[in-house]
């Protein structure tokens, strides 16, 4: 399977996904639900340095599957 996902996320200041949610679909179903996942398996994620006061931190990236090449 081939697509890009746009995940927008949050985060706490301790680096735990405090929300999580498909910005725009690949198209496919199974590459959206295993962008979801893939967000809550990798943290918790760095802390962000002391001079970014915010309590929470919002991003939106694209997340690119493509088929292996041999």
């Amino acid at each position: 399977m081939q697509g890009v996902t746009r995940l927008a996320f949050r985060l706490d200041r301790r680096g735990h996904v405090v929300m999580s949610r498909i910005a725009q679909s690949s198209g496919s179903a199974t590459l959206d639900q295993e962008t979801l996942a893939l967000v809550h398996r990798a943290q918790p994620f760095p802390t962000p340095p002391a001079d970014i006061s915010d309590d929470q931190l919002s991003f939106v990236v694209p997340i690119r599957y493509a088929a292996a090449r041999r």
